[in-house]
């Protein structure tokens, strides 16, 4: 397997930050949540549920439109996991 040169001249460290931060928003949820070990395996399986779906619905949709820009797509998956680590900060502090 042949890793895309665009990945490869680290253009892809905006896309790992934001995963970072996605995933320390559902580790502070937890946090929020209890702080149980419970809460810290449902937030971090939520974070990696999320991201299996979200990626799949994602690069499927990158591949169907022919993009071959491998950075590009990650940096979507990346900006919709910390929108949702956001959303669920928000959502355990009792905003809603």
């Amino acid at each position: 397997m042949q890793v895309s040169s665009s990945l490869r001249k680290g253009r892809s460290w905006p896309a790992v930050l934001l995963l970072t931060i996605g995933f320390l928003g559902h580790v502070i949820a937890a946090y929020l949540n209890g702080g149980s070990s419970v809460a810290y395996l449902h937030h971090v399986v939520g974070f990696f549920g999320i991201l299996v779906v979200t990626g799949a619905l994602i690069f499927g949709v990158a591949r169907l439109f022919g993009s071959g820009r491998a950075d590009i797509t990650l940096l979507v998956v990346a900006i919709v996991q910390a929108l949702m680590g956001a959303l669920v900060v928000y959502l355990e502090r009792g905003a809603v």
